[in-house]
This record gives structure tokens, C-alpha cells and sequence, in this order.
């Protein structure tokens, strides 16, 4: 299996009061999947992919982020792959979201 991407980010930095700052961030991209069935060993002789070729699958994806800090704070939420659809294909659908939460103190 191979996966190829392209992607941006950007990054937004805004301070709420003289010591706190809050940060939010964005990546979007388009990912390509590859897969060469004639490469891989199947142990069900009745699998979809066997005798398939390559199989390709064009995905476009969003992640977000959100991060809230101080000297002796930070508390932060990222919501990863939230957003995939086929390029060109299929309706936008939220497919995967791995969301993550962090917080230190000092």
C-alpha cells in the first residue's frame, strides 16, 4: 500500500489578555491510496481484490486544532482526518475523527 499527500497548514495566534494566548490551526490536503493487489498474499480465496490490479482512492482531508496557553498553562484539542470524501465522487461525509486533548500545568 502506498499513500502519497499533499497538504497546507495554517496557523492562527491571538492574544486574549496580557498573559493568555489562544491558537487555532488548520491542515487540509488531497491523499492519494494505492493499492497493488498482485503484490499482496490473500489467505481467502473469495477476497474482493484478488485479480483487482491496482486499486486507487482520492481523498481530500481536514484537520483542525485548538490550543490555549500561558506561562503556566496549556490546555489544547486537535481533531485529526475529521473530513474525508472521494475527490470528485461521493457526497461530504465525516468518515474518521481522531480526536486528542492535552493540558499541563506548571
Amino acid at each position: 500500500m502506498r499513500r502519497t499527500g499533499l497538504s497546507g497548514t495554517y496557523a492562527y495566534h491571538l492574544p486574549v489578555t496580557r498573559t493568555i494566548n489562544v491558537s487555532a490551526g488548520v491542515a487540509a490536503g488531497l491523499v492519494r491510496n494505492t493499492i497493488n493487489s498482485s503484490e499482496l498474499e490473500f489467505t481467502n480465496p473469495a477476497e474482493p481484490l484478488i485479480g483487482g490490479g491496482q486499486v486507487n482512492q482520492n481523498v481530500l482531508d481536514l484537520s483542525l486544532g485548538l490550543w490555549v496557553y500561558s506561562r503556566n498553562f496549556s490546555v489544547g484539542l486537535a481533531g485529526l482526518s475529521c473530513w474525508r470524501m472521494r475527490a470528485l465522487s461521493a457526497p461530504l461525509r465525516i468518515t474518521m475523527c481522531h480526536l486528542t486533548c492535552s493540558a499541563i500545568t506548571s
